[in-house]
């Protein structure tokens, strides 16, 4: 950190700033240090998110997909029902 880095006041809960402290204590980095690690890690997971059409659009897919595979597996179980009745016949 350096004197051009921005300074600002905050007010924290009591049972937050324990927390922040027992993790920061638990990571070897003082607090200032985890708040900044947790804020970073918190917008960079936001900023990775996928848009709310594209993950609708995602899960339409998965479920397509899971029906094909489903339709697949008993095609399967059918076929070697069919197969081992032969057999057996």
């Amino acid at each position: 950190m350096s004197k051009e880095d921005h300074q600002m006041r905050i007010r924290l809960p009591n049972d937050l700033k324990e927390r922040i402290e027992a993790a920061a204590h638990q990571g070897r980095r003082s607090m200032n240090a985890e708040i900044i690690a947790r804020l970073e890690a918190s917008l960079n997971a936001e900023e990775s998110r996928l848009p709310p059409a594209m993950e609708e659009e995602l899960a339409a897919m998965r479920r397509a997909f899971e029906r094909q595979v489903n339709e697949v597996v008993e095609d399967f179980k059918k076929r070697r029902q069919k197969i081992e009745q032969a057999g057996a016949g």
